[in-house]
């Protein structure tokens, strides 16, 4: 089974855009199992509390990511490429925190998807379901297993997925295959 990561920054318009190309050309090239995994930013609260924090996380890790060179073409396809040298600039400092300001509420709309449990696991379907036959949700803040779990329901659910929730979900911060695990963040 051959397999592709999809780690783009922006998992929105440019991923979305280019991805059906890339299945199409590998299944054209006799890669029937080609599995496309993708990255998927998830700011996810069931409150304002947790949503502040978890949206701050979020900001703060598309920072990093766009503090990286190899990104500024990503972010100048959406008009924002003059934020990638501040950024690299401010890593450069220390500013890691500083940084996720510089990260407004659209670009985040762009690149994560941000809400309560319910609603983040419908949108990640909606927008990626037909493209990314796996899906990890980046989760860089404090998420109790309880919010994780509800929310890969939601994504199960959406996607109709039946069994193990790997298949329809997994995250960086809980395996799921054999039941979740210890949040490695704590």
């Amino acid at each position: 089974m051959a397999s592709s990561c999809i780690r783009s920054l922006p998992a929105g318009t440019s991923t979305r855009s280019r991805c059906p190309h890339w299945v199409a050309a590998a299944r054209r090239d006799g890669l029937d199992d080609f599995v496309v995994n993708g990255l998927v930013f998830v700011a996810i609260g069931r409150d304002d509390a947790e949503l502040a924090d978890a949206v701050r996380g979020t900001k703060q890790q598309i920072a990093f990511y766009a503090s990286t060179p190899a990104y500024r073409g990503v972010l100048e396809a959406h008009d924002r490429g003059e934020l990638q040298p501040e950024l690299t600039r401010m890593s450069t400092e220390g500013k890691w925190a500083e940084m996720g300001e510089l990260i407004d509420d659209e670009l985040l709309d762009l690149v994560a998807v941000v809400g309560d449990p319910g609603m983040v696991g419908r949108a990640v379907v909606d927008r990626w379901g037909g493209i990314y036959d796996r899906m990890s949700l980046y989760v860089n803040y404090t998420l109790d297993l309880e919010a994780l779990m509800a929310t890969v329901e939601a994504v199960r659910q959406g996607a109709g997925v039946v069994g193990g929730v790997r298949r329809a979900c997994g995250t960086q911060q809980y395996a799921t295959d054999d039941g979740p695990k210890r949040n490695r963040r704590k």
